[in-house]
């Protein structure tokens, strides 16, 4: 049993390790939409991004995520790091981001198959929280596993609408406010 917990650990530090980087790999890539067939319900998020300005000027960094396998962990991490450049989010090391993301999954079965909750606090540089996403997906699955038998449909779902609404709570920071630079000047004639 303390070798299962260690393993799991070392897995969930290298997902918040592997997550400081994702800003800069695999730019332009989009997080895939369910294969045919297959049924994965997503709630809406509930920010709105700030029109005209990029979320990019503000960093973040992932500090802990509860919950998934070492091995969901790991399909989570490749999901994110496509979703979270396809939204244009910028992570950094935690001592130098703008905010600091914590997390926690769960994953249990249903009628139809598997559900992922999950929530994400997101804290300033002095821990102080000023945000919370919270969302849940269903998707077909079979298998005793919750985390085992769930397929990259899913996991790309949870990591589309985790970036998308991150992407709307940095787009309305000071941060990215700021990097959004003058308006152009060029003359009409």
């Amino acid at each position: 049993m303390g070798r299962l917990l260690r393993l799991r650990r070392m897995a969930m530090l290298a997902l918040c390790l592997g997550l400081t980087g994702c800003g800069e790999a695999l730019p332009g890539l989009v997080a895939s939409a369910p294969a045919s067939g297959q049924s994965v319900e997503l709630a809406r998020p509930g920010l709105t991004a700030a029109p005209g300005i990029s979320p990019a000027g503000a960093t973040l960094a992932f500090i802990s995520l509860d919950g998934p396998d070492p091995a969901a962990a790991g399909r989570l991490y490749g999901a994110m790091s496509r979703a979270l450049a396809a939204h244009d989010v910028t992570t950094a090391p935690s001592a130098s981001a703008n905010y600091l993301v914590q997390g926690h999954m769960s994953a249990w079965r249903t009628d139809k198959g598997i559900a992922i909750s999950w929530v994400w606090d997101v804290y300033n540089s002095s821990r102080r929280r000023l945000h919370r996403l919270e969302d849940q997906v269903e998707a077909a699955a079979a298998g005793a596993d919750s985390w085992a038998s769930l397929d990259g449909a899913a996991l790309e779902s949870v990591a589309s609408a985790t970036a998308q609404e991150l992407a709307a709570f940095l787009s309305n920071t000071p941060e990215a406010a700021a990097a959004k630079g003058p308006p152009s000047t060029t003359a009409v004639r």
